[in-house]
């Protein structure tokens, strides 16, 4: 028999220091930007002074995009690992070894604009509940690709905060599992079908953690032991998915079960099953338990010192204890010692069965935060309306992409995008001035900020941004397409090659990122592509003939393209400033034409207001923008054509130089 302060060995990472561990609990106390802070190290240096060998955290979200709650912790590429590094000292501060729980959650997002991402288009069975939840996306090859990297990063993210380990979350209804169920993968490519191909995204992240993190670091995995669903996985499947992950090097398994269909944690089974009262999932990991070739931690229903031992004497290698450990945060203690000491049940038994289950996660989660008891609806009352003040940014955590972003109005649009939580990729010719910017919105913002460095309007320019996208990977929520040229003058008497500048970048350049991007967004289910016109593009302009034209094609190619995409997810819009106060004509003796014109950081809120309203169109400004060009509409286009050379004679484009 096993005894509760035995230490465990692991191949890989530092030993436990005993047999009882605390498992992971959703604490949603992420602080604004969804990063660890003082409540979460408050928290884990209770926990880890009260005596568990192993304490493992809430789920952090390695996908900003997906947050299966707005108050979760995210760890992603570009993040400061302070606040980190803050919290594994706390969780190490009593002597406990610690490990971050990775996870993205999938179609287990509710209430999100926009798309969700999962194996297949199953929507969640929740009854009354499930409008809560939009309807997946089937994921594409490249965001399963981004998402293995993501899980890898940010398990190397926390071995560098000072964490001992990560579990990959792998159950509970979230991706990993969606994928592992035939209930919820019904693909027929390489990651669907059989149980090995439906196990093929777990083993590529678990393959993937552990090649970026080495060898003094423990990788585990929190599985299922069954979905209790009827046709779901099952306990032969998880029996087999615990040999495949010894064989890939996993150094633990955690076995739970259910999932938001099926609230066994809760004591609540969908296919009909009674679970125990007491450690929940010890008789039906039975089977796995017998021949496990790795260690195996059960979770669940664990309140007492005689609970806990079961599961050692059933021939598990940890006992995880989470609830139990929101009321009393010192039974390890007492249970090392050999105190029986039961710490009493939080269930609430509503009819609702989602209901209750939210309601006994308030009451937890009020428990450990205030240590003060409290009522099951105050309990769920209140949780609701600390996640409703919660501020909302659709943009949040999104990746846009902005051309022409070292000056001007691109430059507006990326700070902007920072403002409200984008990470950003930054295009232009000028490094220097891309660095430098993508300094600032870092600072200034805490978001990511690249930079690719391409001239648009060379032949090769937008392979070479591709190419680096695709080199990361990366997927790109929000296509900016905002670089643009026109020069200023009689066409026949000024230079022509910058009229060939002008259709390149403007059309050519504009229409092949638009193509490849736009085309994996529809893949993804969801994205948006924002096609910089003009005032210009509705009417024939005379000294301006170039520009206007390119961007008449701009914005008739923009109206055409969003018909196509129309209930794809992906939302198409075109934007129309008009006078902007940029460096538009620099370098000519037009340059003072824009004197008096709207500033850039107002016209890139309009239009990024405009995008989040959902319309087809943006004016962004002046107020008799959007007027001129019904003018340019209904009157002959000769007419027109005599009107703006007029106007573009009194500006003096008919007499350009170069300054």
């Amino acid at each position: 028999m096993t005894a509760l302060d035995a230490p465990l060995a692991l191949v890989h990472g530092p030993a436990l220091p005993n047999r009882i561990a605390k498992a992971a609990m959703e604490e949603f106390l992420a602080e604004p930007g969804n990063v660890p802070g003082e409540r979460l190290e408050r928290l884990y240096r209770r926990w880890s002074a009260g005596g568990a060998g192993l304490l493992v955290t809430g789920h952090v979200m390695i996908d900003p995009r997906a947050l299966a709650d707005p108050r979760d912790v995210v760890l992603e590429e570009g993040r400061s690992l302070e606040p980190f590094q803050r919290w594994a000292e706390a969780a190490r501060s009593g002597g406990s070894r610690v490990w971050m729980q990775i996870n993205h959650p999938g179609r287990v997002v509710p209430g999100r604009t926009g798309r969700t991402w999962s194996a297949s288009d199953v929507p969640i069975a929740a009854g009354r509940w499930s409008r809560l939840y939009p309807t997946p996306m089937p994921m594409s090859r490249a965001l399963i690709a981004e998402t293995v990297h993501r899980f890898a990063s940010a398990a190397a993210l926390a071995r560098a905060a000072g964490f001992d380990g990560v579990e990959i979350h792998a159950a509970h209804g979230y991706l990993l599992s969606q994928f592992l169920s035939p209930l919820t993968n019904r693909r027929t490519d390489a990651w669907g079908g059989s149980l090995e191909d439906r196990a093929r995204l777990l083993l590529d992240v678990v393959d993937a953690v552990r090649a970026g993190t080495g060898p003094d670091f423990t990788v585990a995995v929190k599985l299922n032991t069954a979905d209790f669903q009827r046709g779901g996985f099952a306990e032969e499947d998880a029996r087999r998915v615990v040999g495949l992950l010894a064989a890939h090097g996993t150094d633990l398994v955690e076995l739970s079960g259910g999932s938001i269909e099926s609230l066994a944690t809760h004591g609540y089974a969908a296919d009909g099953r009674t679970l125990a009262r007491e450690a929940y999932f010890l008789e039906a990991a039975a089977g796995i338990l017998a021949d496990a070739p790795l260690p195996i931690m059960i979770t669940g229903g664990i309140r007492r010192l005689a609970a806990a031992r079961s599961v050692l004497d059933g021939g598990a290698a940890l006992a995880g204890v989470a609830t139990a450990l929101a009321v009393d945060p010192e039974a390890p203690q007492r249970w090392l010692a050999g105190e029986d000491a039961p710490v009493p049940p939080i269930q609430v038994r509503w009819r609702d069965k989602t209901l209750a289950s939210a309601a006994t996660q308030a009451l937890v989660r009020r428990t450990f935060v205030t240590a003060r008891p409290a009522g099951a609806l105050p309990a769920l009352v209140a949780d609701r309306l600390q996640l409703s003040r919660l501020p909302r940014s659709p943009l949040r955590g999104r990746t846009a992409l902005v051309t022409g972003a070292s000056k001007g109005l691109g430059a507006a649009l990326a700070e902007e995008l920072a403002r409200r939580g984008a990470h950003v990729i930054l295009v232009a010719r000028s490094a220097a001035a891309l660095t430098e910017l993508a300094a600032r919105l870092r600072d200034d913002f805490g978001v990511r900020a690249e930079v690719i460095a391409a001239d648009l309007a060379a032949a090769d320019g937008p392979d070479l941004v591709l190419d680096r996208l695709h080199a990361a990977p990366v997927s790109v929520d929000l296509l900016v397409n905002n670089a643009g040229a026109g020069p200023a003058g009689p066409f026949l008497s000024r230079p022509f090659a910058p009229a060939r500048t002008s259709v390149s970048l403007n059309v050519t350049g504009l229409m092949t990122l638009t193509h490849a991007l736009g085309a994996e967004m529809v893949a993804n289910g969801s994205g948006a592509i924002v096609n910089v016109a003009s005032t210009a593009a509705f009417q024939p302009m005379p000294y301006q003939a170039a520009y206007s034209a390119s961007k008449a094609f701009v914005l008739s190619f923009t109206e055409a393209l969003a018909e196509e995409l129309r209930g794809t997810g992906v939302h198409v819009m075109a934007a129309h400033p008009g006078a902007t106060a940029t460096e538009f004509f620099a370098g000519t003796t037009a340059a003072g034409s824009l004197a008096g014109a709207e500033p850039p950081h107002r016209v890139a809120v309009r239009i990024l207001d405009d995008l989040l309203r959902g319309r087809a169109a943006s004016y962004p400004g002046r107020a008799t923008d959007r007027p001129s060009t019904w003018a340019a509409r209904l009157l002959p286009r000769t007419t027109v054509a005599q009107l703006t050379g007029w106007f573009n004679r009194q500006l003096g484009l008919d007499t350009v130089t170069d300054a």
